[in-house]
């Protein structure tokens, strides 16, 4: 049943899985390599804000309900990812009982708000670079 809702994606470097406003219609599991997860910045240009590895999951907001993805994601090098289609996993959700369909809907939400700390930790840290660089003509090497 399982692999029903998975495949299997071989990238290429620079190959893209999705696109920032594209339709969030998979969760992907990178497999291996590694895939980058950009979101547009002001200056029009793709900023990386972090770099998924083996094991990592990138596209998760298509567990939401959201209807479109908020970052991109691109292939670095070499890179292969698991593709869980959305529609097909909530349906098989639907067949388990309440208690884990609970479950899941609170676990989402947790790494929802999560991945909604961190980036406004990271765009905090990156404004604070910033200004230093801005003052002092050096960037700020603390962790």
């Amino acid at each position: 049943m399982t692999a029903d809702i998975i495949s299997q994606k071989k990238l290429a470097h620079g190959d893209i899985l999705f696109i920032e406003g594209d339709d969030a219609e998979h969760l992907y599991i990178v497999h291996s390599g590694e895939i980058e997860v950009t979101k547009r910045g002001g200056d029009g240009m793709h900023d990386i804000i972090r770099t998924a590895k083996t094991g990592d999951v990138v596209g998760e907001i298509s567990l939401s309900g959201s209807r479109h993805y908020d970052t991109g994601a691109r292939a670095n090098g070499s890179s292969s990812a698991v593709v869980i289609e959305r529609r097909k996993l909530l349906k098989l959700l639907r067949k388990e009982d309440k208690f884990v369909q609970a479950l899941f809907r609170i676990l989402v939400g947790n790494l929802l708000s999560v991945m909604d700390h961190k980036n406004e930790a990271d765009q905090m840290k990156a404004e604070t670079e910033l200004e230093n660089l801005a003052d002092t003509g050096e960037p700020d090497t603390t962790p």
